[in-house]
Formats: C-alpha cells, structure tokens, sequence
C-alpha cells in the first residue's frame, strides 16, 4: 500500500506522531534513505545547518541508521532498497524534478511505494509528488526555472497539486493561479500541516484547515 507523508518543513511533535504510525516499524530497525539535492542550487553553510536539523529530527525518533542518496550519481539509487523510509528535501522544485526524471528515480518510486516504503517529502519534495509542479512558480516566494523545465507534470502519486508553507497571505495568488486551472484541485498546507496517503486514502493533520480549490477531499 501507498503509504507517504508531505509537509513544507519536515517534522514536528505532531507530525512525528502520523509519521511513526505511518512507518509502523522499530526506527532503531528501519534505515533512511535522505535525497537532498534540490538544495544543490543553494550550497551553503546556511543550507547544511537545514540538512543537519532534519537528519537529527529523525535522530531524535529514533532512526539513527541512514544513507545518503546522490541522484547525480548512477549507482546511489540501489541504496534505497534497503531502507523502509525515503526522504526527500526542500530547495529547488524545478531543480529537483529535473534530476529526478534524469536518474530514473522516478521510475524506482513507483517500485519503492508498491514495496511498502514510506515517502516523506518536505517542501519541493513534496510538491513534485503531486499531478504537476506548477504550484512552485506561483506568489512572491516562487521558485525560479533556472533547469528551463518545460514539462511541469509532477510524479502523480497523488490526485491533486501539492501548494507548501501556504499562509493566508498567499491565498490571493493561488486564487488568480486556481482561475486559469479550473476543475485541477490543489490542496495547500501550511508549515505546520501535512497530508498523509495511506492507498487512495488521503487527510490532512496538524491545526486548521488545508487551504483547497477544485477540490472535496478535505472539506
């Protein structure tokens, strides 16, 4: 069964609660497969220090076995057969989409999912499991197609696009973007929030309200 977690930020005490359930496994028995190159564009000191919060985010639940995934690098993908849980981070969408298509690994989630490892996703990683990546270049904070990706359908591992770090300062812009996409639902979740898919079985947890359009999943 499907089974992945997308948030904007990664983890937080509540979060933690959906995702060990999620997991359903020992964390001290379960490896961490980490992809973390859409933050390839952005290296820096400021950038590791995020690498390192999420990695002792797991540390704290438990999950202190992990491997580093390269999606540059061929032979990296292999690593994930050994691990229950898959995380991908934050940083570049487009980026990340970009590489995803040309290592394969999008072909090796299909695998991965029908195996019963766990997805999380933070942030882009989030977003590019959705029906298209087009939320990413929408409002001030939109990420920039420097990859010149013209193709932005997303991995569709679940029905809707995924909209990350939604405030309701933000819900202008969606509105003007969800006008020119009528009946494609969008479903936004606030730093705070995540979406959970457990099969064709989808909710959002953590305080308020997803902000939707074009979609009756979660009202």
């Amino acid at each position: 069964m499907r089974k992945m977690l997308l948030t904007s930020t990664g983890l937080n005490p509540e979060l933690a609660k959906e995702f060990l359930t999620l997991v359903g496994t020992k964390p001290a028995e379960t490896k961490v497969g980490f992809i973390w190159n859409a933050n390839d564009p952005y290296a820096t000191s400021e950038t590791e220090g995020y690498v390192l919060k999420e990695k002792s985010a797991f540390e704290s639940l438990g999950f202190t076995d992990h491997r580093d995934v390269d999606l540059r690098v061929a032979e990296d993908l292999a690593k994930l057969d050994e691990c229950g849980v898959i995380c991908v981070g934050g940083g570049n969408t487009y980026y990340l989409l970009k590489l995803v298509r040309e290592s394969k690994f999008d072909v090796k989630l299909k695998e991965l999912l029908s195996n019963d490892k766990v997805y999380m996703g933070i942030s882009a990683g989030s977003i590019i499991v959705g029906t298209s990546i087009e939320t990413a270049g929408v409002g001030p904070s939109a990420d920039s197609n420097d990859a010149k990706l013209e193709d932005l359908r997303g991995l569709r591992q679940v029905p809707f696009m995924v909209a990350v770090h939604m405030e309701q300062k933000q819900k202008i812009y969606y509105d003007q973007f969800a006008r020119t996409r009528q009946l494609r639902p969008i479903i936004g979740i606030s730093d705070e929030q995540a979406i959970v898919c457990e099969g064709d079985r989808y909710r959002v947890v953590g305080p308020g309200k997803p902000m939707t359009w074009s979609s009756k999943l979660f009202r």
